[in-house]
């Protein structure tokens, strides 16, 4: 089961900006790793055990 939020930042410093960059970039790169391994034709219960 999947459970989404979106929420509205009010007031974030420049340390806090980078921080959710690199979180972001980090999902974006698994999400892009994931998907290129489906396609390549793993096994989704042993590309979970990867991440």
């Amino acid at each position: 089961m999947k459970t989404t939020r979106t929420c509205k930042i009010n007031s974030i410093t420049k340390e806090q900006i980078e921080d959710l960059i690199s979180l972001i970039r980090t999902f974006e790169s698994a999400k892009r790793y994931s998907f290129n391994r489906l396609i390549e034709g793993e096994n989704e219960k042993e590309l979970i055990k990867k991440l």
